[in-house]
């Protein structure tokens, strides 16, 4: 790949055919943002441009550039954020701490299969793991949690999932009609990733809350991630009980354990513990 900048976009060249680089720009929160889209991709691979990392996918008829991971990392360690979170039922632990996160579509590969919290996964996207930034969607984990007896944990993951796996920053659920009717691709962007700090006009729903600098603002944005998230990456376990903790300690080796009881911590409303 050969790239020349000139004017307003960047002229590019993969072997045996010319690309062209269209540039778009935006606002988010006075965090001014440029981000590259290429188009007519012909093969798939990595390719560094204009200092921005991208994956290029293989279609012709969208943007195949996505995903400018030093921007992304930059607006994370921005934002202050210390960990992404996905919630499961206990019994999937020690398989999660052996072998990983694995997206419902691949999880066939385990020898023994998890029990899924969302069977009907209404957002299609059963190739991705969701997760969420540094706090669960409480609205969505206290129904689960109320539809079965069963224990649960809630799993701390480090942040740099969110720039070296490949992700859907969706501002609302996954689910939400006005997620799925955008293209993956767009889901992908920095601007999407900004988007979930966003509130429309008018609104002053950060300061309501008492939102951190980290927190999203709606309480169920997501972020699904298409790739594998290895068992070195969970940094920490959120038990309901403090027997559970126990039997499961030296499973979880040297991660950072604690217990936040049936309704506080990570288990409480995000309204209630901010």
């Amino acid at each position: 790949m050969v790239c020349h900048q000139g004017g307003e976009g960047v002229a590019c060249r993969w072997p045996g055919e010319a690309l062209r680089l269209d540039s778009a720009s935006g606002d988010c929160g006075g965090y001014t943002f440029r981000y590259l889209l290429l188009q007519n991709v012909v093969a798939y691979g990595h390719f560094c441009c204009a200092e921005l990392d991208y994956a290029v996918g293989t279609s012709r008829d969208f943007v195949g550039a996505y995903m400018p991971r030093p921007l992304i990392q930059r607006f994370c360690q921005q934002r202050e954020i210390p960990h992404v979170v996905h919630f499961t039922r206990l019994v999937n632990l020690p398989s999660i701490l052996e072998h990983g996160l694995y997206p419902v579509s691949e999880q066939q590969r385990l020898r023994t299969a998890p029990v899924v919290n969302d069977v009907r996964r209404l957002d299609g996207h059963l190739d991705g793991t969701s997760v969420s930034i540094s706090f669960p969607n409480y609205l969505m984990f206290y129904r689960y949690r109320q539809e079965t007896k069963e224990e649960w944990v809630v799993l701390r993951i480090d942040p740099s999932v969110l720039w070296d796996k490949e992700c859907g920053f969706c501002r609302y659920n996954a689910a939400d009609g006005r997620i799925s009717v955008q293209p993956l691709e767009q889901l992908r962007t920095l601007a999407s990733l900004q988007s979930l700090f966003c509130e429309d006009e008018g609104e002053n729903l950060r300061v309501d809350r008492r939102l951190r600098i980290y927190d999203p603002t709606d309480p169920q944005a997501e972020v699904l991630v298409f790739n594998r998230i290895e068992p070195h990456l969970i940094t920490g376990v959120s038990f309901q009980t403090q027997s559970a903790r126990e039997r499961h300690a030296a499973t979880c080796g040297d991660r950072t354990l604690r217990t936040d009881g049936p309704s506080s911590g990570y288990f409480a409303s995000r309204n209630f513990v901010r």
